[in-house]
């Protein structure tokens, strides 16, 4: 497991590419997953409803990784689309990640001022 995390850490550097990545559909499966959680995390807000926030990431999601494979396929690139696909939904994973942990922290910095 360190091992594969120090791969997709070298990919969002730039030392290494989508070709270092495993080729595994269960591994793509579980990043789109983790993905769509900490999307649906990210949108949902007072006033939305969950079915539509899950829709909403749903579509937003396939149609990201959908135009990637589109433009693969294009570009003659089709054999390559599985660790492509996986190194993408590595990195998403980790910029949602990052911007959830920073609505935490400010939310609870708000709340901190509300209670005060």
């Amino acid at each position: 497991m360190q091992a594969l995390a120090r791969r997709f850490w070298n990919i969002c550097l730039f030392r290494s590419g989508p070709q270092d990545v495993p080729l595994s559909g269960s591994l793509l499966l579980a990043l789109v997953a983790l993905n769509l959680v900490l999307d649906f995390a990210i949108v949902m807000r007072p006033g939305l409803t969950p079915e539509r926030v899950f829709v909403f990431v749903v579509i937003s999601d396939a149609a990201a990784l959908g135009v990637v494979y589109v433009g693969l396929v294009v570009l003659g690139y089709a054999r390559r689309a599985l660790q492509t696909l996986t190194a993408l939904a590595e990195k998403v994973s980790e910029v949602d990640a990052s911007a959830l942990a920073e609505e935490l922290a400010v939310g609870a910095l708000l709340l901190k001022d509300i209670l005060a």
